[in-house]
């Protein structure tokens, strides 16, 4: 098939290395992905251009891969073009781009999650912190993972909530604190068919033992020993009520949701959901699929049976970032022996360069988590770049 890939970050890096059979085109920048994909300079926000490209090329199916064009109603544009894509619709994808829909959604439907309450005015949002924290201050909306401030100071909870309203918008959500073991299960959903794929655990902290800013992900693995079966079962009852939830809403939801999720000391209960492959969790999942990528896809599409098949592979991979994320940092320094999937890197003149925040994804894999640890920390020891970054301590929450 002619597969066109919305985005080119890690996880899109992860998705065409399960097409590789295909014929296969991307958008965004890219070193490995342009070795093995045609680069096509359209804005992945840019619906008209995507669909008049898809059209002249004849493209069989449209993967896309970050929640911008989601949010950007990709989807509904092309379905009414009659063109196949993989996706959830504009109003399905608000579970992700609204974190205030996404809790009015779970208290309806009896999921469990951290109480809450929204704001549009700064001086309100600020008297109801008071002295709360440890408390979580979230963006309504979209920003790239960094959105979410877990405040365990009052001084760093009113801090959070002047950079949210003077940095993102004009509505914030205010939860509870939740404490416990974090972990991230995605799952294909076509309406009420719910298709879990294997537990996950991100590490959103810049630095070593959870020190820093929030990021969008500095490392995971998979599977995660501390997770159990009943934690599973519990997180994937939750995504089926969430499921048929928008069934019920009339807004059925065909794609990956991500749930976001924190084993307390009440149980299983959610953190966020997301309306797509999370990144960097799909780097160290899809490497652990046995089942035909692109059937998946096209099977969800359709509303056909999907089949999931995996390997027993532990996967652990961290992410050398520039120094400076998730703040300021330059781009264009020279890497030399980049190792495993490329999340913000340019090929220029035979020269891969750093083009992000996160740069690379070092992907380790063995039989045993200490296995896949030590095999990711080998290979990152080989990239030769002065200018990147990265956690010595991936996976250390289980080990």
């Amino acid at each position: 098939m002619k597969i066109l890939i919305i985005g080119s970050g890690g996880r899109e890096n992860a998705i065409l290395n399960k097409l590789l059979k295909h014929e296969l085109f991307f958008t965004g920048t890219n070193a490995y992905m342009s070795e093995h994909a045609t680069k096509i300079d359209i804005d992945e926000v840019d619906n008209e251009g995507l669909i008049g490209f898809v059209k002249e090329n004849n493209i069989d199916l449209t993967v896309v891969g970050p929640e911008a064009p989601l949010k950007n109603g990709i989807v509904n544009e092309f379905e009414k073009e009659g063109l196949t894509i993989f996706g959830p619709t504009l109003e399905a994808a608000k579970l992700e781009w609204s974190k205030e829909y996404a809790k009015v959604i779970m208290d309806k439907y009896d999921v469990p999650t951290g109480a809450y309450e929204s704001f549009t005015d700064y001086e309100e949002a600020k008297t109801y912190i008071g002295d709360k924290a440890p408390i979580v201050i979230k963006y309504d909306g979209l920003a790239a993972g960094k959105g979410v401030v877990v405040a365990m100071t009052n001084e760093e909870a009113h801090t959070a909530l002047k950079m949210m309203f003077s940095s993102y918008g004009d509505k914030v959500v205010i939860e509870e604190f939740l404490d416990g073991y974090e972990f991230s299960l995605m799952a294909f959903v076509s309406g009420e068919e719910v298709y879990p794929m294997q537990v996950a655990q991100d590490h959103k902290r810049a630095f070593d033992h959870d020190k820093g800013p929030n990021t969008g992900g500095m490392g995971a693995y998979s599977p995660v020993p501390m997770v159990s079966d009943t934690d599973i079962d519990e997180a994937t009852i939750i995504i089926n009520k969430v499921a048929k939830g928008m069934v019920t809403e009339g807004v059925p939801f065909k794609g990956i949701l991500y749930g976001g999720f924190i084993k307390t000391q009440d149980g299983v209960k959610v953190i966020e959901f997301n309306a797509r492959f999370g990144d960097p969790e799909t780097e160290v999942v899809l490497p652990r699929l046995e089942s035909d990528l692109a059937e998946v896809f096209l099977n969800i599409i359709h509303s056909k049976e999907v089949v999931l098949e995996w390997n027993s592979t532990f996967t652990l991979g961290v992410v050398m970032a520039s120094k400076g994320y998730p703040l300021s940092y330059k781009k264009g320094i020279k890497i030399t022996n980049p190792q495993g999937l490329h999340m913000g890197t340019k090929l220029e003149d035979g020269e891969v360069l750093t083009n992000g925040g996160r740069v690379l994804f070092v992907l380790g894999t063995g039989s045993s988590l200490e296995e896949a640890q030590k095999d990711a920390y080998d290979k990152v020891n080989k990239v030769e770049c002065d200018y990147l970054y990265y956690r010595s301590d991936i996976g250390n929450n289980s080990l």
